[in-house]
Formats: C-alpha cells, sequence, structure tokens
C-alpha cells in the first residue's frame, strides 16, 4: 500500500503574513503610545460672548406693526368708503402681525444664552 500525505489546508493571509499557523488575527500591543506621556496644555483665547441685546426689529414690531397697519386700513378704507373702520381692521392686523414679530425676535434672543 502507498503511503498518504495528508494536507494540511491552505494558510489564511494573518498566518502568512505573521508566520504563525493560527490563523486568528493577534490583538494589537498594549504598551502605551510613545506621545501619550507628553501633556499638551492648550490655552485658547478667551471668546467674547455675544452681545445679549433685543433685536432692534423685535422692539419696533409691535408699535411699526399698528401704525404701518393702521395707514394701509385708512386708505383701504377709504376706497371702500368707511375710512374708519378701514383704520380698525389695518391697525387690528398690524398688532397681530407685530405679535408674531415679537415672538420671533424673543426666541431669537433667547438662542444666545
Amino acid at each position: 500500500m502507498g503511503s498518504t500525505v495528508l494536507e494540511s489546508p491552505p494558510l489564511s493571509r494573518a498566518a502568512l503574513r505573521t508566520g504563525s499557523i493560527d490563523d486568528r488575527i493577534r490583538s494589537a500591543p498594549s504598551s502605551p503610545l510613545p506621545y501619550a506621556r507628553r501633556a499638551v496644555s492648550v490655552h485658547p483665547q478667551p471668546v467674547k460672548p455675544p452681545d445679549n441685546r433685543f433685536p432692534l426689529w423685535g422692539i419696533l414690531a409691535l408699535p411699526g406693526g399698528t401704525i404701518f397697519g393702521a395707514l394701509i386700513g385708512i386708505f383701504v378704507g377709504a376706497l371702500f368708503g368707511i375710512p374708519g373702520i378701514g383704520v380698525a381692521i389695518g391697525a387690528g392686523l398690524g398688532v397681530g402681525i407685530g405679535l408674531a414679530l415679537l415672538a420671533a425676535a424673543i426666541v431669537l434672543a433667547s438662542a444666545n444664552f
């Protein structure tokens, strides 16, 4: 009878690279990095805090909306023959728009804190 030669399974890339027949990937060495002992001190320049001012357009939104709405309302009301009601409706719309702008200014101002 002839002798049979048992062939070993092909080696993995890791085994060929490391020369080991153990094909498990070896873990990295546990020694600390050579630069880990250096303490790096970083002192950034002090950052100027943002101005905590309320936006000017937010301050002027409510009175500006009222006046601008009333002015537009008087002309639209005069066009239909009743300027007094036009002023009232225009001022009411101006107050509504002014409040919406005021709320937006409050949200933007509170984002800075």
